[in-house]
């Protein structure tokens, strides 16, 4: 609705991280999911939305959990240096292969593949282990 609007239209693309928190954290979960669905227009820190799409992995619904899901799985294309980070994201879908919904299941999937890959690129060392893992765990939930 708001994409038929312009003014709503420019005050979207305004959105600061602070609007954007206060939003996602409030009641209203179908604006929560349209934020976390969009969240790559707005001029937010890619560690902040990091921070934000993994907590939101969390949500008691299950179309909040997806939508955060896709976002990590997009920000697996940018550069993340923290080796950790990087660990926390992909345990983390690691234990979403497990939920109730298909929905989220199928979008856990994507992530551990992509910050599997990223997993396994960041510790050459261990790429070998990781890529077996992440083929087990895709395969054999």
């Amino acid at each position: 609705m708001a994409e038929r609007d312009s003014e709503l239209v420019s005050a979207i693309n305004e959105l600061d991280d602070r609007s954007f928190l206060s939003l996602c954290f409030g009641p209203s979960v179908s604006i929560r999911i349209w934020l976390l669905k969009n969240a790559e227009r707005f001029q937010i820190r890619p560690s902040l939305l990091l921070t934000v799409f993994l907590g939101f992995t969390k949500d008691p619904y299950p179309y909040v959990r997806k939508a955060a899901l896709d976002g990590l799985a997009g920000l697996g294309n940018t550069v993340v240096e923290d080796g950790s980070m990087i660990e926390c994201c992909y345990f983390r879908a690691i234990e979403l292969l497990n939920d109730v919904e298909d929905c989220v299941r199928s979008a856990a999937v994507r992530v551990v593949i992509t910050w599997g890959l990223m997993l396994a690129a960041h510790s050459p060392e261990r790429k070998q282990h990781f890529s077996d893992e992440i083929f087990a765990n895709v395969t054999f939930p």
